[in-house]
Parts: structure tokens; C-alpha cells; sequence
């Protein structure tokens, strides 16, 4: 993948692959023909135990730099509660710190959106009550634009990609 994909006929710099959650055959291949690492956690302790054995298993061996970012954050616990810190604080303390990798950092939040969420559930169901061909998935990025998604979507991007402001 990494020798074919930059050159013709893709010329790709960036491929993103979603895998599934976990330490799964398909997750550990995944994680090793990339040079970064993304990945989602909400802030429960199952995902937070679960993403620091993933990663404690993967940097054995891989040693990816690993962006992680928090999904599905009340907005209010970020204007008001000083979430942002606090969720830091709680990533380095659970899962940076006891792994003790340099390459792995906290590169956002993606707050709660009920519109996206309304979405989800729509799309859930009429793809439970229709042909999956039938039932167009939603594109978060196309659908809802100059939205606090978007706004939460470019923050990360630009802290993935190491570019200020």
C-alpha cells in the first residue's frame, strides 16, 4: 500500500482506513501500513481502557504517531466546565502517560451534535426497513456546512496535519 498508492494511478498523499474497534486482524493490519494513527474515543472508561490496551499492544511493535481525538463531547461542558483541559488532562494521566510514547497526542474534540445524531438514527432505520442500496448515507461533511462539526472537523484536521491556527 505505501509503495503503490503515491505513485500512478491513484497519486494519493493522504488514505484514511476505518477499521473496526479493537485489536482485530483487520485493526492490526490497518495500523501497520500506516505512519499515523488516528483514532475516535468518547470519554467512557470503556473506551478509554479499551484505546489504552490498543495502544499499549500496537507501540510494542508499530510505534505509529497516534493522533487521538474525543467524539461526541457536550458543547456545554467545553464553553463552561473547561472540558478541554480536563479531557486533556484525563488522556495524558489514562492513556499517554502509562504508555509513555512521546508520539501519541490529544488533537481535539468533536462535540455532540443532535442533528448528526437525528441523522444517524434516520439512516439507521430506514436501512433496517429498506434495501441498504436504496438508503443514500449521509455525508456529515457535504450536509452540514459553516456548523460547529465542521468547525470542530477543521481544528483537527489542521492539528493532524500540524498546521497553526
Amino acid at each position: 500500500i505505501r509503495n503503490k498508492l503515491p505513485n500512478e494511478p491513484w497519486f494519493a498523499d493522504y488514505i484514511l482506513v476505518d477499521t473496526p474497534p479493537g485489536l482485530s486482524t483487520l485493526s492490526i493490519n490497518g495500523v501497520a501500513a500506516t505512519e499515523e494513527l488516528i483514532l475516535l474515543l468518547k470519554i467512557v472508561n470503556a473506551d478509554i481502557e479499551g484505546t489504552r490496551h490498543f495502544l499499549k499492544t500496537i507501540h510494542k511493535a508499530l510505534r505509529p504517531t497516534t493522533h487521538m481525538i474525543v467524539n461526541q463531547v457536550p458543547k456545554l461542558f467545553i464553553d463552561e466546565g473547561g472540558g478541554q483541559e480536563k479531557t486533556e488532562k484525563l488522556l495524558d494521566r489514562r492513556i499517554m502517560s502509562p504508555i509513555g510514547r512521546a508520539n501519541i497526542t490529544f488533537s481535539g474534540i468533536i462535540t455532540t451534535n443532535e442533528m448528526l445524531i437525528n441523522k444517524e438514527l434516520e439512516y439507521a432505520f430506514k436501512a433496517f426497513t429498506n434495501a441498504m442500496d436504496a438508503v443514500r448515507r449521509p455525508i456529515h461533511l457535504l450536509d452540514q456546512e459553516n456548523t460547529q462539526f465542521i468547525i470542530d472537523f477543521e481544528k483537527i484536521v489542521k492539528s493532524v496535519m500540524g498546521v497553526k491556527g
